[in-house]
């Protein structure tokens, strides 16, 4: 047990168990993983919607991924934005853009502008004022299948599962 945890095993158990305390153990983590990915989510947004830092030079990397955010939101529901465009806008090159995104984040740009996307969805989701085309739409997908898709990959979760979900 105590090595299980050292690896960073979420949970154990001993032969012979009882199936519904598995049940119950393994609804639990699941539960549990939907709360950090709402918990995740939501600071983001929060972070998104905070005021610019101050340009002191100690945020120079925390002002690049802002204006980055900034330009992607600005073009959020144009289905055909994609790393060219954000350069373009950012006024650099798509090296460059690239160069600098590697310095700052673990993401590649396009992974970043998916991230963004799906962030803003999962807010629009949990306003629960949309169907689910429409907040495809407002995010830049022209079909409900593959915002589900990039939506299960990055919170392990569909869109209608996550509206069903309670708040936290």
């Amino acid at each position: 047990v105590l090595q299980a945890s050292k690896i960073g095993v979420d949970d154990y158990m001993m032969k012979p168990f009882n199936p519904e305390v598995l049940k119950a153990k393994v609804r639990n983590l699941i539960l549990q993983r939907e709360r950090l990915k709402r918990i995740y989510t939501k600071t983001l947004m929060l972070r998104q919607q905070e005021s610019e830092p101050e340009m002191d030079g100690n945020n120079a990397p925390d002002d690049f991924i802002q204006q980055i955010i900034h330009v992607i939101e600005a073009n959020l529901a144009n289905e055909n934005f994609n790393v060219k465009m954000l350069a373009e806008q950012l006024n650099m090159s798509q090296p460059t853009l690239y160069r600098k995104i590697k310095q700052r984040s673990e993401l590649a740009a396009i992974d970043m502008i998916r991230s963004v996307r799906m962030s803003k969805a999962a807010s629009l989701i949990m306003e629960n004022r949309y169907s689910i085309q429409e907040i495809a739409e407002m995010v830049g997908y022209s079909d409900t299948r593959t915002l589900r898709k990039h939506f299960t990959e990055q919170f392990g979760v569909s869109p209608s599962k996550y509206i069903d979900k309670p708040e936290i």
